[in-house]
């Protein structure tokens, strides 16, 4: 039966089991096929003022949806209980990731990732809207996913610049995952795999034969 169950794309439970496909690869093709490919096909319309530029905030949307399940794989941990905390301990890491990588600027600290999380991920979930402190950028006028407001008191938000760094991001941390040369490697794969055990692995192997 498990041959005829797919997880995602072309790769089913069999193939998990038999050992053809890892892990790691599951995780990837998830995260590309779930959330990558339909948050590309929003991206790819270019924002115009006053005609065409509300699916911005679509994107933004489809894009935090990344952040608790990843908080999830980085603690072995479920959410329950704890949604708020899970997501900002996954985009605690991205924010440190793109530091890191010079894609935000350093003012954009600990504080200002409680504040996406409070703004963003609780108003838009909760509410359907990002709260006053953060704005999605339509005009497209920084290199970066975040970066200070200039007109006021707060941040605005690139989401199609956010796509690509998550994509990178994503792509860093499953080489993580993958390479066992890593300093980070035992530690995240063991949180890793307890989490993908128990939300892929384990309502399969409670139906199946």
């Amino acid at each position: 039966m498990k041959h005829l169950v797919y997880i995602t794309g072309n790769l089913t439970f069999a193939d998990l089991e038999a050992g053809r496909v890892s892990k790691v690869e599951v995780l990837r093709q998830l995260i590309r096929n779930w959330l990558f490919m339909p948050a590309r096909h929003l991206a790819e319309m270019e924002p115009v003022i006053g005609d065409r530029y509300e699916h911005g905030m679509s994107l933004f949307a489809l894009e935090l949806m990344f952040f608790e399940p990843h908080g999830q794989f980085l603690s072995g941990a479920d959410s329950k209980g704890k949604a708020g905390e899970t997501f900002l301990l996954g985009f605690e890491r991205f924010r440190v990731w793109l530091t890191s990588n010079d894609r935000i600027g350093k003012d954009f600290g600990v504080t200002e990732a409680r504040r996406v999380r409070d703004w963003a991920r609780n108003g838009l979930f909760h509410s359907g809207y990002i709260k006053d402190g953060l704005l999605v950028d339509i005009r497209r006028s920084e290199s970066r996913p975040f970066f200070k407001n200039p007109l006021w008191d707060g941040w605005l938000v690139d989401p199609w610049q956010l796509l690509r760094d998550l994509e990178s991001y994503c792509e860093a941390y499953s080489q993580e995952l993958e390479s066992q040369s890593d300093t980070e490697h035992s530690v995240l794969y063991a949180s890793f795999e307890k989490t993908f055990d128990r939300m892929v692995v384990a309502p399969l192997a409670t139906r199946a034969p």
